[in-house]
């Protein structure tokens, strides 16, 4: 099968802007979430002492998340590349990445030191502007995958008719 020849790049050659848009979005995404979640999977202590810093949660439930978290970013980076699921995909997506800045500015209202842990181990402290922009960024990429992706499937209903 001729790459050129598979449904969804043939939607995108027939379309324009907010299709490869949300497409090059959603590959962007999910190569982020991935990237982060398999880095978590592979030291898990290191991000249970990253969870515990911002003082949300106590054990067993820090534990917990710090667990089941990475986890639940790899899901999601493979739901968007397959494409199957991209819509749950984006809203659990959307989820963390609200809670995840919530979690930023409680941190820093609370003038705590803490480590992110968003890519894996680091021994400097979290930056929260960067944190807060990054998080801000890719909850901007997310709505431009939900809205490209939900403007082709309405294109398409309407011209298929």
């Amino acid at each position: 099968m001729k790459i050129w020849s598979h449904p969804e790049i043939a939607r995108l050659r027939t379309s324009r802007g907010p299709a490869w848009g949300a497409f090059a979005g959603r590959l962007v995404l999910a190569a982020v979430f991935l990237y982060a979640g398999t880095l978590k999977i592979l030291n898990p202590q290191e991000f249970l002492l990253d969870v515990r810093s911002f003082q949300l949660l106590g054990d067993p439930w820090a534990a917990f998340l710090s667990l089941g978290l990475p986890w639940l970013e790899v899901f999601c980076a493979l739901a968007l590349i397959l494409g199957g699921w991209w819509r749950g995909a984006c809203g659990l997506i959307a989820g963390m990445l609200v809670v995840f800045g919530l979690a930023f500015v409680q941190a820093w209202m609370r003038d705590l030191d803490v480590t992110c842990g968003c890519f894996g181990k680091s021994e400097n402290k979290t930056n929260f502007a960067q944190s807060l922009t990054i998080d801000a960024t890719l909850l901007g990429l997310t709505a431009v995958v939900w809205w490209g992706r939900s403007r082709l499937e309405r294109i398409q209903k309407h011209t298929s008719i």
